[in-house]
């Protein structure tokens, strides 16, 4: 289970650095924050999952607007 999560992460990292060099998308950015929030997690950084939720209720108030 632990290396799953590590690989999930990896891969999620190298992801990310791909997007970084797009323009925003807010949409990724969303899905983006919740799936790694849950791998850090699961891996017990919870400070770090945390701070990814909180930046996704950003991205999510940007995304769905007045919809909230």
């Amino acid at each position: 289970e632990r290396i799953r999560l590590d690989e999930s992460r990896r891969e999620l990292d190298r992801v990310r650095a791909l997007y970084a060099q797009l323009p925003a998308n807010e949409h990724f950015r969303l899905d983006n924050h919740i799936t790694y929030a849950a791998i850090l997690r699961e891996q017990g950084q919870l400070d770090e999952a945390r701070a990814l939720l909180a930046a996704s209720d950003v991205a999510l108030r940007r995304v769905a607007g007045d919809k909230l």
